[in-house]
């Protein structure tokens, strides 16, 4: 089993994108951000923020790749990992207290319940960064790469969530569709840079 990387990460460590706000409000880059502040301040009263990476070795045998216990034949994530020889797996998640919060929008006010839901996916790719950042205070990474993006499919979810026990460590499972919950959760795959 690999060593697992695990931490909390407080909300003040992220930074809401406001493009990233605006793409998912789907507005102009240079929106009032105001109109949502109602939506982020509640989000930020219930993140609980967590973490859990593992480092993994990557072998190449012809057209397949193995990271750890990973097999895949994702040719975009192996122009994107490069000659990265190991990845980092991880999971980030934001949380089941943003889900009740979710909910509860969505049973009072539609509008309300997108503008949470978007502020909610910004704070989720800003978890995804704050990740990011702390791996790369450990190795240096390359972009990382989700399952769902490109070729690379949402079956190897449960083998991703399995190396970083994200089941025990954050809570996250995975209905039958492969949709995790919490829904504000994000794995992925970062090469490490080769010196």
């Amino acid at each position: 089993m690999n060593e697992i990387i695990y931490q909390s990460i407080k909300t003040k460590e992220l930074t809401l994108d406001r493009r990233e706000a605006a793409n998912r409000l789907r507005v102009p880059r240079d929106f009032d951000m105001s109109v949502a502040d109602e939506y982020k301040t509640q989000l930020e009263s219930v993140i609980d923020c967590k973490m859990a990476a593992a480092r993994v070795p990557v072998e190449r045998f012809g057209d397949k790749m193995l990271m750890g216990e990973i097999e895949t034949d994702s040719k975009d994530l192996e122009r994107c990992l490069g000659d990265s020889r190991e990845v980092f797996i991880f999971a980030v998640t934001l949380g089941s207290s943003v889900d009740r919060l979710l909910l509860k929008y969505s049973r009072i006010s539609p509008a309300g319940a997108f503008m949470a839901d978007a502020v909610a996916n910004a704070y989720a790719e800003a978890a995804a960064d704050r990740v990011q950042e702390i791996l790369d205070g450990i190795e240096k990474t390359k972009n990382r790469f989700s399952p769902g993006y490109g070729d690379l499919p949402l079956e190897i979810q449960p083998k991703i969530l399995e190396a970083v026990n994200a089941g025990k460590l954050l809570g996250v499972t995975l209905t039958d569709s492969l949709l995790m919950k919490p829904q504000k959760t994000i794995t992925a795959v970062a090469g490490i840079n080769r010196e």
